[in-house]
């Protein structure tokens, strides 16, 4: 789109690992020589809150990789918000690292994270928001800190992310795990074209300078920077630093991997956005009513066959179309999007959830 920067992505992004591989075992002194150092006196105090609802099996390569960065974290804090599950045990496992139990939360995410704010955000320069299903590059924060920097007066910073698509072990898993990299691409092409300048989808780690944050607070009139109404409340707080005169967008250099949807039951639990999607799911179940209809009066011979052919050619079309503007897209990825089955397969999925968040909302 003219005028718009070009939207680059790296193959770390979306494939392999993005922590370093396991090396040999080194003597002492070299593991020593290679451990990340605190951070210089007179930096900027940084405080880490992983909001986490019982992600007990996620937590500890969250955890792992925040203690594996090169700009390491003043305090470390694990929002256990109405865990069901060991995610506190887990926690309490990394020496140094904090565990804030949530009380009468009713705000999910963002309510924990307003908790922890108020209890810990005293003293601290920059704050660091980290999903507990989120695994970050070693040079994460390092990358984040520098873009804040440069960018004048501290704001905020997104991170773009990826899936390892390494992960899915069973067809369905691996049927799911290509949803994410199809639907962010669909939700870049839709932010291009409409203007909007976050290209990539963030969330998962956010930075931001802890007086920017405070002004967000002030200049809405709550206790915490976040908006718990917010259809995406990380996406909001940029906006809100941007309105407080604070410079805040997306990094282009540091990365991390989210935590993949694996199974239909996560993919159930994983927070919809209706009122992003309802539109575009409305029509296409039309579409397919009305494609029922045809099939019907097909079969009564009240209508020729040959439309069908010509419908069935331009859907492979499309979703061969589709498939290639993915990044990073794979064979596999080409061959599903021009079959039809593997497409209606993953609509009915997300029909089935959005229905499911409207109904929860």
């Amino acid at each position: 789109m003219p005028g718009k920067p070009e939207v680059v992505t790296t193959r770390p992004l979306v494939r392999g690992s993005v922590l370093p591989r396991r090396e040999p075992r080194r003597p002492l002194l070299a593991r020593l020589a290679r451990r990340p150092q605190p951070a210089p006196a007179g930096a900027p105090r940084l405080l880490v809150l992983v909001p986490a609802h019982d992600a007990a099996g996620t937590l500890a390569r969250t955890l792992t990789s925040l203690r594996a960065q090169t700009r390491p974290a003043d305090r470390v804090v694990v929002l256990a918000d109405a865990c069901t599950d060991d995610t506190e045990q887990v926690a309490r496992r990394f020496p140094g690292t904090t565990v804030l139990r949530t009380v009468e939360n009713t705000d999910g995410r963002t309510g924990a994270l307003a908790q922890g704010w108020r209890r810990f955000q005293g003293g601290a320069d920059l704050v660091a928001v980290v999903d507990a299903d989120t695994v970050l590059a070693p040079d994460c924060l390092e990358q984040l800190e520098r873009e804040l920097d440069a960018g004048g007066r501290h704001g905020g910073v997104l991170v773009r992310f990826g899936v390892d698509q390494q992960l899915g072990s069973t067809p369905l898993a691996r049927v799911l795990l290509h949803r994410d990299p199809a639907e962010h691409t669909a939700w870049a092409m839709d932010a291009l074209q409409g203007g909007r300048s976050e290209h990539a989808r963030g969330g998962h780690v956010v930075l931001a300078g802890a007086q920017a944050l405070r002004d967000v607070a002030a200049a809405r009139g709550t206790a915490a920077p976040w908006y718990a109404a917010a259809p995406d409340p990380d996406q909001q707080l940029l906006r809100d630093l941007r309105r407080a005169g604070h410079v805040a967008g997306t990094s282009t250099a540091a990365r991390v991997h989210a935590g993949p949807v694996l199974t239909v039951a996560a993919l159930a639990r994983r927070r919809a956005r209706p009122q992003r999607f309802g539109a575009r799911l409305a029509g296409a179940v039309a579409l397919r009513v009305a494609l029922l209809a045809a099939l019907v009066a097909t079969l009564a011979g009240a209508l020729p066959v040959w439309p069908w052919a010509v419908a069935a050619g331009l859907a492979v079309v499309a979703g061969a179309v589709r498939a290639l503007r993915r990044p990073h897209r794979s064979p596999a990825d080409v061959v599903a999007g021009a079959l039809l089955v593997p497409g209606e397969v993953d609509l009915w999925l997300r029909v089935g959830c959005a229905a499911r968040a409207r109904s929860a909302a």
